[in-house]
């Protein structure tokens, strides 16, 4: 990923430097005024973390923080807590959501209008592994009742591993290119050039609600950790937008694609950025090991 984000950046630089050298200079339009940018997504641990920092501007990296607010988490229209800085931009609440609550997050700042969001912690997952149905590179899973969209993707692990719980270990890799039979999925991040073949989709399927009990397969998997994510709509439409963003920038051959106007999706009200929340379920798949 990141050398593919150096050829990018090495292309657009060169276009840029083959226009100017053939058209006028013309006037760029004044940057806006910065604005918050909240990222906070709530999960079953008992701390919750935040972000706060501010918009910059193109080709800087370095975030800078928002050094003074007042940030409250209510659940049910009832407080529960007031976050606390830990660290440079980064803000924490010793707090544990519930499934089905409903929570209402509130940021003051001075100089700025108040920051207000809100979301619904997803259900459970209703989901589990059917070893006694994986076939060659297959790894077979059942859905036992009604569930709403929710996320799958897969981490490559060299050789089988006993493991409680089932973690992410640093040196898994994502695998890139993951199918499944599930009978629906959205196809927006589907490999053109395998589509009409066995259908991958580039790193994550998106999985939409279907008749219960289903029975599905994910492949081509071997050894992995798989993960399903239970999300808020919220977090789901902000997943999707940014994948979509990241799409239109690993283009190479089409430039004008780095033009799209797909926005990344944001449900702050007075900033941007996200406040959602997802549980994820990890799987252990081994090949002859207990799982």
């Amino acid at each position: 990923m990141k050398k593919n984000c150096l050829e990018t950046w090495l292309i657009v630089l060169t276009l840029v430097g083959l226009l100017t050298a053939c058209v006028e200079e013309i006037a760029t339009p004044i940057q806006g005024q910065r604005q918050i940018v909240v990222n906070c997504l709530l999960t079953l641990d008992k701390v919750q973390k935040l972000t706060l920092t501010y918009t910059n501007e193109l080709n800087n990296t370095a975030y800078e923080e928002v050094p003074e607010a007042i940030v409250t988490l209510y659940e049910f229209n009832q407080l529960v807590g007031e976050f606390h800085k830990v660290a440079y931009g980064e803000w924490q609440l010793a707090f544990k959501p519930v499934r089905g609550g409903r929570y209402t997050l509130k940021i003051q700042t001075p100089n700025h209008p108040d920051l207000t969001a809100t979301t619904t912690f997803p259900e459970h997952l209703p989901i589990h592994r059917l070893r006694k149905e994986d076939k060659e590179k297959k790894r077979a899973f059942r859905i036992k009742k009604n569930t709403e969209t929710f996320w799958a993707c897969a981490f490559f692990k060299d050789q089988d591993t006993i493991m409680r719980p089932v973690v992410i270990r640093p040196n898994y890799k994502m695998i890139e290119d993951i199918g499944t039979d599930y009978p629906r999925t959205d196809q927006f991040n589907m490999q053109a050039t395998e589509a009409n073949k066995v259908k991958l989709h580039h790193h994550y399927i998106r999985m939409l609600p279907t008749i219960v009990p289903t029975t599905f397969s994910l492949y081509p998997l071997y050894s992995c950790i798989v993960s399903f994510i239970a999300v808020s709509e919220e977090y789901d439409r902000y997943l999707k937008s940014s994948l979509l963003k990241m799409q239109a920038y690993e283009s190479f051959q089409d430039p004008t694609q780095w033009l799209e106007e797909n926005a990344i999706y944001s449900n702050i009200e007075n900033g941007v950025g996200i406040f959602g929340a997802y549980e994820e379920t990890l799987l252990n798949c081994n090949n002859s090991l207990p799982e």
